[in-house]
């Protein structure tokens, strides 16, 4: 029965979609969150740049850091969480606070001179423009 599943893609993908269901459903309510990295990031790319834009809810400007080499961008800092007072407990926390580091590889390589990024409202906005000598060049042909 099992070797005439795996035949058909279709049904195995069904059947791999099924058992991760279940898989997910068997560890609901058990304390397991899968953990997700931080912060949460789109990269965009059009012919001239890269837009990065990262959720960082609670991050300072002053606790954040952002370097870019080749194509890599790193974006690492540090996530402050409210202080404990006294005669207080902390009955749940899944926020992550500490500090972090994310390593970023971008579509190309950017022309690091004229990088911006701003902070508003929780989300990091960051525009890096492409080198010029790695922007697509188009071909006349000849006919």
């Amino acid at each position: 029965m099992y070797v005439n599943r795996f035949l058909n893609r279709t049904e195995t993908w069904r059947w791999l979609d099924d058992l991760q269901r279940e898989m997910n459903r068997l560890f609901d309510g058990y304390g397991f969150t899968p953990q997700r990295a931080f912060p949460a990031v789109n990269i965009r790319a059009n012919a001239e740049e890269a837009l990065v834009s990262a959720e960082l809810p609670g991050v300072e400007l002053k606790d954040l850091r952002l370097s870019v080499m080749n194509n890599t961008l790193t974006l690492e800092g540090v996530r402050r969480g409210e202080p404990v007072k006294e005669g207080e407990s902390v009955h749940r926390q899944e926020r992550k606070i500490g500090d972090f580091k994310r390593f970023l590889e971008l579509p190309f390589s950017v022309n690091p001179d004229r990088i911006t990024a701003g902070l508003k409202n929780g989300i990091l906005t960051i525009r890096l423009p492409r080198r010029e000598e790695d922007k697509p060049k188009s071909i006349q042909i000849q006919g």
